[in-house]
């Protein structure tokens, strides 16, 4: 019987593509709005999928992912006799005892659920989260059909740094993960207690007793959505007050927290008693430690204008996913920070840059990690937000400043303090780091080799030369690095802290006095 109607649903997809013109896969498509038209006639677990599909930019080009997102829900209600049977199912009780007071209309409608609003026995009015019947299994289904058509239609990866399958078991985990709602309440609880002192921040409390896999119930809120300006100034609000708090929150999920929400569209964020306050936590991205410093390293590049720190920024975040040409991808960079970075830096649309760094990855076959991707569409989401709500605020601005809070807080001090020192004593071992452009020195050499000729009676005096450029350099680099080591420390307060520093100080002009004196004896 499962075989059957899997069958008659490749027939039905199949029928549906052929239809609008889908018979040469992605690459034989000129318009995609084809395609679009294909996913919402095949009905709401393809819209979803669409809507997934639009956040894969290793997957689709930028016109498929724009035309992606205008994907719609438009779903019939459920029958409430239905909704009624999975409460009770759910909780095993008549929904009366459960619920005393649940209305029969939808609040607001969705491809995979819909939202109640209810009254618990203990008298909180709340929202209730239902998934549609079957529709978990449905999405799950359909792209197990969708693997089969895109064997059949030959469809191929843009890019070509994605199996397609590997595509495909990645969407299904992300469909799982946002369709299981205790997984949900779990990320509200933890976005909470992230936020939990910030207090222009707000999100919906989680009733345990009442959530299930399926069911998730939440504090209604009664707020004003983000973008209505008209009905924020009419509250007395202040739109830029509101805009700055949104987005330096937004760079506190990312850079402090490594614990975004990704999908902050103006209909998951709304106004209160306020305070800012998120709802929808299926989609939520999250940073590891090293991840948030190549991305703070890249911030920095940008802000201190280098091109090759910049350059070496990406390649730490990007896979490279075979040789690749070195030379070419810094040139590729230089060009675009000319284009798009020389000029002012409040200038700067933050999430233009992301998408135009992915393009520059993607050309020279640097796959992107999928949590870069997700933060790149959360960043691009929220500065939409943004425009409407209050056009002049900046959020690269936003993240310049947050970046130079954050560095002067006493736990940051120590770990940029413990990074430097780790680099001084690589830089003892090894000389010095290797900065991009040797890099790209080095591979050049290895592929076309590189000679050095010296004649025997000028070896040994060449060799001492350089023998003495080294040592230098590499106290120069010690001296450097104790100077600014010591201003760190002494920014952490305390009586021990400026004794250590002061110290500190006093060896860097030492050994700077030394190096002087060196250098002038061998120059005379």
């Amino acid at each position: 019987m499962e075989k059957t109607r899997k069958r008659e649903r490749i027939r039905q997809v199949i029928a549906v593509f052929i239809r609008h013109g889908i018979t040469k896969g992605l690459r034989g498509l000129k318009d995609p709005v084809n395609i679009r038209l294909a996913f919402e006639e095949l009905g709401p677990t393809f819209v979803k999928i669409g809507q997934l599909l639009s956040t894969q930019s290793d997957i689709l080009p930028p016109a498929f992912q724009k035309e992606f997102r205008k994907l719609q829900d438009n779903v019939a209600p459920e029958k409430f006799e239905d909704i009624r049977k999975l409460l009770e199912d759910g909780f095993h009780q008549p929904i009366s005892k459960t619920f005393p007071h649940f209305e029969e209309k939808a609040l607001a409608g969705a491809s995979m659920a819909v939202v109640y609003r209810a009254i618990l026995p203990t008298g909180e009015t709340v929202a209730v989260k239902i998934q549609r019947p079957g529709a978990r299994e449905a999405l799950i289904n359909d792209i197990a059909v969708l693997r089969v058509l895109f064997r059949f239609f030959k469809i191929r990866m843009v890019s070509g740094l994605m199996d397609i399958q590997d595509a495909l078991d990645e969407l299904e985990k992300n469909s799982k993960q946002e369709l299981n709602f205790l997984s949900e309440a779990k990320n509200m609880k933890h976005f909470a207690e992230n936020n939990r002192d910030v207090k222009c921040i707000s999100v919906p409390k989680v009733y345990d007793a009442y959530t299930t896999d399926t069911i998730l119930t939440m504090d209604y809120v009664d707020g004003i959505k983000i973008t209505d300006a008209d009905k924020l100034l009419k509250e007395g609000y202040d739109l830029e007050d509101i805009g700055t708090k949104l987005a330096d929150n937004y760079m506190k999920q990312i850079f402090e927290d490594g614990f975004f929400h990704a999908d902050p569209h103006p209909g998951n964020i709304f106004v209160a008693d306020g305070r800012i306050v998120y709802i929808d936590f299926g989609l939520m991205g999250n940073l590891d430690k090293w991840m948030r410093r190549k991305l703070n390293n890249l911030l920095r590049s940008i802000g201190t204008n280098d091109v090759d720190a910049m350059t070496e920024a990406i390649l730490r975040i990007g896979i490279p996913k075979g040789p690749m040409d070195v030379e070419q991808f810094y040139v590729d960079i230089s060009v675009f920070y000319e284009r798009y970075i020389a000029a002012s830096f409040d200038e700067i649309n933050l999430s233009q840059l992301a998408k135009e760094v992915f393009r520059i990855c993607q050309k020279n076959g640097i796959a992107i990690p999928k949590e870069v991707i997700m933060l790149g569409k959360g960043l691009a989401t929220i500065e939409g937000v943004l425009t409407r709500l209050s056009p002049e605020i900046n959020m690269m601005s936003i993240s310049e400043n947050f970046g130079v809070r954050h560095l002067f807080q006493q736990e940051s001090l120590r770990r940029e303090l413990s990074e430097m020192v780790r680099n001084v004593a690589q830089s003892g071992m090894l000389s010095t780091k290797i900065p991009t452009k040797m890099y790209r020195l080095l591979e050049k050499t290895q592929t076309e080799g590189l000679a050095v000729k010296i004649k025997d009676s000028q070896k040994k005096q060449s060799l001492s030369h350089i023998d003495r450029m080294v040592n230098r350099a590499i106290l120069a680099v010690l001296i450097a690095a104790l100077l600014i080591g010591s201003s760190l420390v002494y920014q952490v307060g305390g009586s021990l802290s400026q004794h250590i520093a002061l110290g500190g100080l006093i060896a860097s002009g030492l050994l700077g006095v030394g190096l002087f004196i060196g250098f002038l004896r061998s120059s005379f």
